[in-house]
């Protein structure tokens, strides 16, 4: 049963419209307080649902970002709406993804162009997580404890690392799979003819 592309924006979509919500609740009362934090609001509870849905969303910022060009939206309230669609664009890719394989169509399998967008794709999504894993590290040796704020500054820190290992392990093994596909295509083509 492929559900996934129908299940995932649902769960994800109200996740993220929970976390929007508390970040507007958290926007309200910090505009209340004024200049009474001196470095600004504490990272939990007021910093933590925007921390959290870069988490799990980091892709959907970046699909968003040209509708936030394009209508000149600046506030976190004028914003919310194009992150929730982006929110639901990117996990019903995944949920499809999931559902029927990223490269296992047919129209993919025999084309070579795949090996031109997926390994700059992988090789750039590797140089990224490498570069947020040196930051992320330095970050905790420097300023890192044990404690709730912490791990929320290093989520923060280093929110885009599982989204960019996910891109190079996905990019790399559809190019991988695509190679297999092709070499067997090749030493068994179709009717039974050896080259």
């Amino acid at each position: 049963m492929r559900t996934w592309r129908f299940l995932l924006p649902v769960l994800h979509g109200l996740t993220a419209l929970g976390l929007l919500s508390w970040q507007a609740h958290n926007s309200r009362i910090i505009d209340s307080m004024g200049m009474a934090w001196d470095t600004g609001a504490p990272v939990w509870p007021y910093q933590t649902p925007e921390i959290v849905l870069c988490l799990l969303n980091t892709p959907a910022y970046l699909i968003a970002l040209p509708a936030w060009a394009a209508f000149g939206l600046r506030t976190q309230e004028e914003r919310a709406p194009a992150l929730l669609a982006a929110v639901a664009v990117l996990w019903f890719g995944v949920g499809c993804a999931v559902d029927f394989g990223l490269a296992s169509r047919p129209w993919l399998r025999s084309r070579k162009w795949l090996y031109g967008v997926f390994v700059p794709i992988s090789l750039a999504s590797v140089l990224i997580a490498g570069s947020l894993a040196i930051e992320g590290m330095g970050w905790w040796l420097r300023y890192g404890d044990v404690s709730l704020d912490s791990v929320l500054i290093f989520g923060r820190v280093t929110g885009p690392l599982p989204w960019c290992v996910l891109v190079a392990v996905t990019a790399t093994r559809s190019v991988i799979r695509n190679r297999n596909i092709e070499a067997q295509q090749r030493s068994h083509p179709p009717g039974g003819r050896v080259p």
